[in-house]
């Protein structure tokens, strides 16, 4: 009976807490904070300098909803409202959701290969079951029941990527932003060409503490580390486990084996070409058939 309400209740719509002591800046950019996602002295610099750079970069009042103050509880039902304690002024609308998916695009390789050498550390083998269990990241037992219902939704939904993306990337000091290695095919100036291939965001780790707050509290950052993951584990979680089970049985690298579960299984580089070709040739073949048919 607990499971069923526990279960009930945490799929009922969720009250994302407005951050409190947002004082700056006053411009909203793409990959917001009230605060850095870090506290050592030399990433606080780095981030409030990258906030900046955002801030010119897209316009725009940083203002609460009409009605809505500090502190106040915003309801929804959407599935941030599920994923995150805190929000900064508003709710995640339609922009900020289409915004995270491209930053996802550039960085669910990178995502992918992290939570999944950290879930094949936590498995029992190297069996698809055993890893399969790491991948759906079930709960082991119901969250006590917190005053703030909810911290406790939140709590009895973390799990598969709701929990992968907080515990396996996140916590662990990777954080996204915007790539600033970049440099051509030859090593040199970039070209037309290399600027259509290089990512405008990548996955980084930091050092420096990472409070929790930070990860509970939305921002288009963390939201597509969670995308991430959701187009890649989650969505083809029964392949990469067999893929795995049998690769890493026949020994060598992990993290080659790795490295091409993600790519070849969980087609983080899209599509291959090949693939893609050979699927427009069935379904013309297909089409030149029924258009013979009486």
């Amino acid at each position: 009976l607990e499971a069923r309400v526990a279960e009930r209740v945490a799929q009922a719509p969720g009250n994302l807490r407005t951050g409190v002591a947002l004082e700056a800046p006053q411009t909203r950019p793409p990959m917001a904070g009230a605060s850095g996602r870090f506290r050592s002295a030399a990433f606080t610099a780095l981030r409030l300098s990258c906030l900046l750079v955002f801030a010119l970069a897209r316009q725009g009042p940083l203002t609460y909803p009409e009605g809505v103050g500090p502190g106040d509880a915003i309801g929804g039902a959407d599935g941030e409202f599920f994923r995150y304690k805190h929000v900064l002024v508003k709710p995640p609308d339609d922009e900020d959701r289409i915004e995270s998916l491209k930053m996802a695009e550039d960085v669910k390789c990178h995502v992918c290969q992290v939570i999944v050498t950290n879930l094949l550390m936590r498995a029992e083998s190297d069996s698809e079951d055993h890893i399969m269990d790491q991948f759906d990241g079930e709960l082991t037992e119901i969250p006590e029941k917190a005053e703030d219902m909810q911290e406790w939704r939140v709590a009895i939904n973390r799990k598969g990527c709701n929990k992968h993306f907080k515990d396996e990337v996140l916590l662990q000091g990777w954080a996204v932003v915007e790539c600033t290695d970049a440099r051509g095919s030859d090593g040199g100036i970039l070209t037309s060409s290399d600027i259509l291939r290089q990512p405008k965001f990548c996955l980084r780790k930091f050092a420096g503490t990472v409070k929790a707050k930070d990860v509970e509290t939305y921002h288009v950052d963390n939201e597509a580390v969670f995308r991430a993951c959701e187009h890649t584990v989650a969505k083809y979680a029964q392949e990469l486990a067999a893929f795995l089970a049998e690769r890493l049985q026949d020994g060598g690298s992990r993290a080659v084996a790795i490295a091409e579960a993600c790519r070849d299984v969980a087609r983080c580089e899209g599509r291959p070409k090949k693939e893609e070709r050979r699927r427009r040739r069935r379904r013309r073949q297909g089409a030149d058939d029924s258009s013979g048919e009486l």
